[in-house]
């Protein structure tokens, strides 16, 4: 027979891993520390079309093309940086989550995953007929 209290234990039980869950993935969800991963990505990328640059993969047009994206999206990063670095406490943080800060940096990190494989499909060259990759976007 189930007793109220089997039930009980097994009611909390369900709701505190919930709650539990709930709140890890809020922490991670939170601007100020999406911001980091979006820096680290930013350098990479830019890194990675340095290295190709400096090797002679790209041709004038397409470093041009890909420096100027390379600065808007440094530029839009600053931006969210600035306006994560105004969040004094907690619950601004926890505000900029709802109102999309989070969405935008994920929006960020999209565009420059799309740049670096841009980079990484544009710098092969033609060597003997046969296409060859020298460089490495990981």
């Amino acid at each position: 027979m189930v007793d109220f209290f089997n039930v009980w234990d097994l009611v909390t039980s369900i709701l505190s891993l919930g709650v539990t869950f709930l709140a890890a993935y809020l922490y991670h969800q939170l601007p100020s520390k999406k911001v980091d991963v979006l820096f680290a990505l930013l350098d990479k990328t830019h890194g990675f079309f340095m290295l190709c640059v400096e090797q002679g993969l790209l041709d004038e047009l397409a470093a041009a093309r890909f420096e100027d994206e390379l600065t808007t999206l440094r530029t839009r990063s600053n931006e969210v940086n600035m306006t994560v670095t105004q969040a004094k406490t907690w619950t601004q943080d926890v505000s900029n989550l709802f109102w999309g800060l989070t969405r935008k940096i994920d929006g960020i990190c999209y565009d420059l995953r799309e740049v670096g494989a841009a980079i990484s499909v544009r710098h092969h060259i033609p060597v003997n007929s046969v296409f060859v990759s020298t460089c490495d976007f990981a």
